[in-house]
């Protein structure tokens, strides 16, 4: 009985000092003085102290959480706040739902299989209106999609709510964001490369690609089209992304059904 007090003592002693062992965070109520969950530093007056774009949990439920996208100073106070997800009455959501963070371009978030990710930040001209890159988690061999917002001095405006990222037929290495199909089953196949994901590196400059394309074979009996993966490092640009160097060039070809590519490669809107 004596050795059971004490174990019971112990633990609760454990759970004062840690509050994480206690609770589980994904099961409590949202905790609105936690800090981002990822951050991207920015210096804009090159004064050395950088100012930062953060998303920060909210509304955690054991399907995921929602993520409110807010703008920081160089004190890391915020300059701006995103919008949250709110029922009509005003009252903070609690069911998540993946349609809460599709049909809205300035929420994101984690909800079951959908993630959103910062990708990168840039002041292309140099002028304080830096453009953020934040894109969902491919499965599979689909699209990144991608949403580019622009900071106008007061709030940021959304420049493309549902992009891809795809190599300009008529410019090889420049890649650039799109709404329209690669290809589509209503007008016939075409080819192209596209980059399924875009990756943080040391230099805020340059970005790691990871790059699919696809070629659809018009004559002998297997029309089957292929599919074939690169690695690769980028400049982000304005309009999209420079290819800099291949670290893994495009290995070969393998095929992939007809019913997993329609699975996995929609057509964009």
């Amino acid at each position: 009985m004596a050795r059971l007090w004490i174990l019971i003592s112990l633990l609760s002693l454990l759970g004062a000092l840690s509050p994480a062992l206690a609770q589980n965070l994904l099961q409590g109520e949202p905790d609105e003085r936690l800090k981002p969950y990822q951050r991207l530093y920015i210096d804009l007056h090159q004064d050395g102290r950088p100012e930062s774009v953060g998303l920060v949990a909210y509304n955690h439920s054991q399907d995921g959480y929602l993520g409110q996208l807010i703008f920081y100073d160089e004190k890391g106070t915020p300059i701006w706040e995103g919008p949250r997800a709110v029922y009509q009455s005003g009252q903070a959501l609690r069911q998540l739902n993946p349609r809460l963070i599709m049909e809205n371009p300035l929420i994101f978030g984690k909800i079951r299989t959908l993630e959103y990710q910062l990708k990168f930040v840039l002041d292309p001209d140099k002028d304080g209106r830096i453009l953020v890159a934040i894109a969902d988690l491919p499965q599979g061999v689909q699209f990144s999609t991608f949403r580019i917002l622009r900071w106008d001095g007061k709030t940021f405006q959304v420049l493309h709510k549902n992009c891809h990222l795809v190599e300009d037929p008529l410019n090889p290495g420049y890649y650039v964001w799109t709404n329209r199909p690669l290809h589509t089953y209503e007008t016939g196949y075409s080819d192209g490369r596209w980059v399924r994901d875009l990756r943080l590196t040391n230099d805020p400059q340059i970005l790691k690609a990871i790059i699919r394309e696809i070629k659809h074979p018009f004559s002998g009996r297997d029309r089957s089209p292929r599919i074939r993966r690169g690695e690769a490092l980028m400049e982000p640009l304005p309009t999209g992304a420079k290819l800099k160097r291949w670290e893994h060039t495009l290995q070969k070809w393998y095929k992939i059904s007809l019913f997993k590519l329609r699975s996995y490669m929609p057509t964009m809107t």
